[in-house]
């Protein structure tokens, strides 16, 4: 059933919010979360009887329930049960495009990933060996699923579960017992667990396994009844199960919770620099940047000024806490946006501050608390001398890491761990990446990377993306003319100058946290730090060829510890027409799908794996180029759009439109969409921030914490 939207009011320091209860939740907006170290997550695969009713018919009231592949071999007719859908002759007009079953009826509007399938059949014409019945589960596509084959004679293509994969059908059993077939109405139950990869059938014996198997290439899918190429009738359908997540997030209500004022440009921060949020304990504690001012002033690139915040919702009472303000001082530099984690005493901690300077470290001074005001933090010692771009999460043994890079644009990346709650920090002797080292004063290579953390927290993924930041005169020649080398501006792709604003080229690395050991993607160990050489020709997983892209692809750990990219990059025919990719390894190859347009190189979307296998993208969209009139608009920004894959990131199709009602944010504009983790890096499930602004140029942005009931 749909949940009925619920608004609930609320009030933040004089803004009228929206609010709601959060149950339970049954959806991830975010990847399969790593194994956790404090907070344990409990696991909720339901007992086959606990598990809701999916979908039931009995065929009195007609066939509407059904996709039927040929309905020319199908009718409901009455075999002594009442009405029951049949199949009424053996050929069919369908013919599949691998060898496969031909008589096939799927459930509409249903798929599942763990269910319980049961119904009644009688087979309606004795055909010897292969008299049969068959059930369909998992069904991505006309050549992609499984089925089971309840053949009267076991043989490799009979009597067995089977799958097709893009081939003609394939036995997973190597089954040697006879289905025992009679004219009389016989009861069928399929029991599939996707997390353990189990598929068991059974056949009049409900209490023993007529067949079982073991396999996980299919997460989840449609489910359907039918034969190869006899006659059977079917009736009494029932089937529970967990519904899958496409599904589910079909069919539920989104509610969109406006927070904060007064936000600059990135009031909650891009992929590059994060948590902005920490769930602890049954609240959530956000941090952004707020209270924007603009101060007049003789400059002409006058930007807005804000300070870093902090608020806790409560789901409980629906309701926030008054705002904390942390900054001591107005800042107009948005990388000094905050950031927030919390410890093994769960306290908060804070960094903001951090660009091209030393910062602030602020730890709470009350358990699970951001307090009534700054008097209720206290300072803490810094990570490093300076960071730009902190990101922090959890990691072995319950230890805090935080990844940043030493300096301004052309320094290097490297990262400090803590095991004492931040008091002392400690990391490897060389830094992980410095793109310009050995490289001369006549170059200014960068890098800007994404993070993501193993599901044991002993390794980090790391992607990144390069430049030439080639922006003032190094060279002896350079200076003494003051003018920029103009062949060196030259993208032979767009033949024109390139901006700083375009990464290239997509790059990975994998580090080892106990040992500060770095490998490539082929488990090559790399000499640190990585310099632009070694990243060429060790570190590339996709040679962009001068295409290119404003911000880091967002990354994902699947459960078996591999790594996928969301990746916003030019297309060749324009650096201004962009599209967003997915990337990963495939049978030792890296390979990219294209899934929709993108409006602007800076949008930063989101990524995510449910437990169902199911690839969802949380995209900024928007008509054309996002040419932007004002400093909000430096970064791109655009409506939000859920796209979901069902084929392991092969094919794409958008599922929803997430954007906020356009009848209370007309023109709206929205960027930078996120997960929220609990502090052991588990992911909360329908849960989302992203920030959104109407005035181009004013610093009026909101955060929004997307809620799916």
């Amino acid at each position: 059933m749909k949940p009925h939207l619920r608004l609930f009011p609320l009030l933040l320091s004089g803004f009228a919010c929206a609010g709601l209860t959060l149950q339970p939740a049954k959806h991830v907006f975010g990847q399969v979360g790593k194994t956790v170290h404090r907070e344990d997550v409990p696991e909720t695969t339901a007992s086959p009887k606990h598990m809701p009713v999916l979908f039931e018919d009995d065929f009195e009231k007609g066939l509407n329930k059904w996709e039927i592949v040929d309905s020319k071999s199908w009718a409901l007719q009455e075999h002594g049960k009442g009405m029951s859908l049949s199949i009424t002759k053996r050929d069919s007009e369908y013919e599949p495009k691998v060898r496969s079953p031909r008589h096939i009826a799927l459930m509409k509007d249903v798929e599942a990933a763990s269910f319980v399938l049961k119904f009644k059949v009688k087979s309606t014409k004795d055909t010897g060996n292969h008299r049969d019945c068959c059930v369909f589960f998992c069904y991505e596509n006309a050549s992609r699923f499984y089925y089971v084959h309840l053949g009267a004679k076991p043989d490799p293509h009979s009597g067995q579960i089977m799958i097709v994969k893009d081939a003609p059908r394939l036995a997973l059993t190597e089954n040697k017992k006879r289905t025992p077939w009679t004219g009389a109405w016989h009861d069928v139950k399929l029991v599939r667990d996707s997390k353990q990869g189990t598929i068991e059938i059974y056949f009049d014996d409900m209490t023993k396994p007529h067949m079982t198997v073991r396999d996980k290439t299919f997460g989840k899918g449609r489910i359907g009844i039918g034969s190869f190429d006899d006659m059977n009738a079917f009736d009494e359908v029932e089937l529970r199960g967990q519904r899958s997540m496409t599904q589910a997030r079909e069919s539920s209500d989104v509610h969109v919770v406006p927070f904060g004022g007064g936000g600059q440009v990135k009031m909650l921060y891009d992929a590059r620099q994060r948590p902005p949020a920490v769930y602890l304990k049954g609240k959530l504690h956000i941090v952004f940047n707020g209270g924007g001012i603009v101060r007049e002033s003789k400059s002409s690139k006058r930007k807005a000024e804000f300070k870093s915040m902090a608020v806790t919702y409560d789901p409980l009472s629906r309701q926030f806490s008054e705002m904390v303000t942390l900054g001591k001082k107005y800042s107009s530099d948005h990388h000094d946006g905050p950031v927030v984690w919390a410890d093994m005493d769960e306290r908060l901690h804070v960094f903001y501050g951090w660009h091209h300077d030393r910062g602030t470290h602020l730890i709470s001074d009350s358990p699970r608390s951001i307090g009534s005001s700054l008097d209720d933090w206290s300072e803490a010692p810094a990570p490093a001398p300076k960071m730009s771009y902190p990101w922090t999460g959890r990691v072995y043994d319950n230890k805090q890491l935080v990844f940043y890079r030493t300096d301004g644009h052309y320094s290097s990346w490297s990262y400090r761990i803590t095991s004492d709650n931040g008091r002392t920090w400690e990391g490897p002797e060389t830094d992980v990446i410095d793109l310009d080292q050995h490289r001369g004063m006549d170059t200014d290579w960068s890098s800007y990377l994404a993070k993501e953390i193993s599901k044991d927290g002993n390794f980090l993924h790391v992607g990144f993306i390069a430049y030439d930041d080639y922006k003032r005169p190094r060279s002896p020649k350079e200076i003494a003319s003051g003018k920029l080398d103009k062949t060196r501006l030259h993208n032979p792709l767009y033949d024109n100058r390139t901006t700083s604003n375009y990464k290239h080229n997509l790059y990975y690395v994998k580090i080892d946290l106990r040992t500060h050991q770095v490998v490539n993607d082929k488990g090559e160990v790399l000499q640190t730090p990585i310099d632009l050489e070694t990243a060429n020709s060790k570190c590339l997983i996709w040679d962009t060829k001068w295409r290119g892209g404003g911000i880091i692809p967002t990354m994902i750990v699947d459960e078996d510890d591999q790594v996928s990219f969301l990746h916003n990059l030019s297309e060749v025919e324009h650096e201004k027409s962009l599209g967003y990719h997915y990337v990963r390894l495939e049978n030792g190859e890296w390979k990219h799908t294209r899934i929709t347009d993108s409006n602007h190189h800076w949008n930063c979307g989101h990524l995510a794996k449910s437990a169902d296998g199911v690839l969802h993208a949380y995209l900024l969209t928007g008509d054309g180029y996002f040419e932007g009139e004002g400093n909000m608009d430096r970064y791109g920004g655009g409506n939000i759009d859920e796209w979901t894959s069902t084929d392991h990131g092969n094919t794409w199709k958008k599922a929803r439109d997430l954007t906020p009602d356009r009848t209370k944010y007309p023109g709206w504009k929205y960027n930078n969409i996120q997960p929220v983790r609990k502090p052991d890096g588990t992911l909360v499930d329908g849960m989302l921030l992203f920030y959104g602004w109407g005035d181009a140029s004013a610093p009026e942005a909101k955060a929004f914490l997307l809620l799916e009931e």
